[in-house]
């Protein structure tokens, strides 16, 4: 079983120049992180201040951009935030739309407290891509040095390639 971050990089070759929404947290963290070591431009809308939300987001982009595929990378905890999310998503199916939940079985980014995803693991995997990582991530972790609101304006000017 990898590591969140190594899972991440795996994602990353495979993605391309797709856009992508990840959740905040660790997560979000080490995809800033992995987008510098890799030496890749820091343009994916990391959903800061919103845990939770990243596939309610993904999925309004992808449906006001049918031409540009759409990667959310949501965690196991974010997503049982928010799970009528999933049932937005699909309701309305955007062939555009990838959602690939990080499953450690923990809310990582908040304590490590367990949650209860193998509940709905199996189902949410027949319909979104689950990837198991091992839990934890790297103790100096770092923070993404630039502001939202520069992240933001990287974002958009990527959608509007």
């Amino acid at each position: 079983m990898d590591s969140r971050k190594l899972a991440l990089s795996k994602l990353l070759d495979r993605i391309g120049d797709g856009l992508v929404v990840c959740g905040l947290g660790k997560m979000g963290r080490e995809l800033f992180e992995l987008r510098q070591e890799r030496g890749e431009p820091n343009d994916d809308f990391i959903a800061m201040g919103s845990m939770g939300c990243a596939v309610g987001i993904g999925l309004g982009i992808a449906l006001s951009r049918p031409s540009k595929k759409v990667f959310v990378l949501t965690g196991d905890g974010a997503l049982l935030m928010k799970l009528g999310s999933i049932a937005t998503a699909l309701r309305y199916k955007p062939e555009n739309l990838e959602i690939i939940v990080i499953e450690n079985d923990l809310h990582d980014s908040t304590g490590g407290q367990r949650n209860n995803f193998e509940y709905i693991s199996d189902w949410v995997g027949t319909h979104c891509r689950v990837i198991k990582v091992k839990p934890g991530a790297n103790e100096n972790l770092g923070r993404p040095n630039i502001t939202p609101k520069q992240m933001v304006e990287r974002f958009r000017g990527k959608i509007s390639n």
